[in-house]
């Protein structure tokens, strides 16, 4: 007899078990920590994006970007105007900014310093208003004898290197002229004469040029360091690890810089605008005002030959050398403009900007000079706000 077949209809049990038994086997074979088969899956990669690239780029960047410094807020100097010498060097100042022009060199007008803006630079602070308080006490206070600072400064300017002619090669022969009848307490008035024109960095490339302190009893110097250097131990004026160089600058090319790209030109956008664009010029502006402090602390610190410019904002820094390339510089330039000023200095090797210019004071100034304007509106000059101020 022929084998019977099972019909569609019948279930088969036994055949049915023994697929349940074999699946559990496999189950069994994939759950157990020991088999062959077991793998852990990762996730599907997530897809590499414009996004993804500049979020990643972000964390990187946040991560090596070091922590900011604070802002610098004031500054130590020697102020150089009285009546006497503003109506001198306005006339200097004047002169110099015809011979720039005549000489079509490319250097606008407006990198010629205004004459109220003339000092000279002791130190950079970073002051919070409590670190304000304790200066303001400290310079008005018995514990700062700035007579006694001067009296004691001698010609050799002992662990002090000068920058200029006069400065480093002060002769033995001069010798501190103090009046005898003034007594140890009331040495003789400090004066000084403004001569000659240097170049903070090469001669022949270079943004900033100055005039020479020039001090025939030899004290300047060694008096305005040791103030520096008092400062500098209490914590107020910033050690830029830099000998201190004495300079009046006549001309800085960064106050000249065009406000081109993120530079805050044009007309302010008003209340008619939309929220969003008010915010964007606003922002603008703040980065403008960065900048120029920034240009303006460089110049007062003395950046010279090769010299970094002083850490700021990423953004505001690449916007610095970047801006406005066809003016005469390439990528390496470390300021905004630099020129061949040889021709000028030869000419004004023996200038004098003034004479007989007394400095009878000590300033803490902010920074940031300030536009003095006439009655219809129009720049006249500038000055720096003096914060704190005694008579030596």
């Amino acid at each position: 007899m022929g084998k019977q077949k099972q019909k569609k209809s019948e279930y088969n049990t036994f055949l049915d078990g023994e697929k349940l038994n074999d699946n559990a086997g496999i189950r069994t074979s994939l759950q157990d920590p020991g088999s062959s088969l077991q793998r852990t899956i990762s996730p599907p990669p997530t897809p590499i994006t414009a996004k993804t690239k500049r979020e990643e780029k972000g964390k990187q960047k946040g991560r090596e970007k070091k922590p900011k410094k604070p802002p610098l807020t004031h500054f130590l100097c020697l102020p150089l105007i009285n009546e006497r010498s503003k109506s001198e060097l306005a006339q200097a100042l004047d002169r110099f900014a015809k011979d720039v022009e005549e000489k079509r060199i490319g250097v606008p007008r407006k990198a010629i310093r205004p004459v109220g803006t003339m000092h000279l630079t002791l130190g950079v602070m970073s002051l919070d208003k409590e670190a304000l308080e304790e200066v303001r006490q400290f310079l008005s206070g018995e514990e700062l004898d700035l007579r006694k600072l001067l009296s004691e400064s001698r010609a050799s300017g002992a662990g002090v290197e000068g920058e200029g002619t006069e400065q480093g090669e002060q002769s033995e022969q001069e010798a501190p002229k103090i009046d005898s009848d003034a007594g140890a307490d009331r040495p003789t008035p400090l004066t000084l004469d403004l001569r000659a024109l240097h170049p903070m960095q090469s001669p022949k490339k270079t943004s900033i040029l100055y005039a020479e302190p020039v001090d025939a009893t030899s004290r300047l110097l060694p008096f305005a360091d040791a103030l520096r250097r008092t400062f500098m131990e209490k914590g107020w004026v910033i050690d830029d690890k830099r000998p201190l160089r004495l300079h009046a600058t006549v001309l800085n090319t960064v106050y000249a810089m065009p406000r081109g790209r993120g530079g805050g030109g044009g007309k302010w956008m008003g209340k008619g605008k939309k929220k969003g664009e008010r915010m964007g010029r606003e922002k603008e502006r703040e980065k403008v005002r960065k900048r120029e402090q920034m240009l303006e602390r460089d110049e007062e610190s003395g950046i010279g030959e090769g010299e970094e410019v002083v850490d700021v904002d990423e953004e505001v820094q690449e916007e610095v050398n970047s801006a406005d390339r066809t003016q005469g510089h390439g990528p390496d330039s470390k300021g905004w403009m630099r020129f061949d000023a040889s021709a000028l200095i030869k000419e004004y090797k023996k200038f004098v900007w003034a004479e007989g210019v007394v400095v009878g004071k000590v300033q803490i100034c902010k920074m940031g000079a300030r536009k003095i304007l006439d009655e219809s509106g129009e720049v006249v000059d500038e000055e720096y706000e003096v914060v704190f101020e005694r008579a030596i």
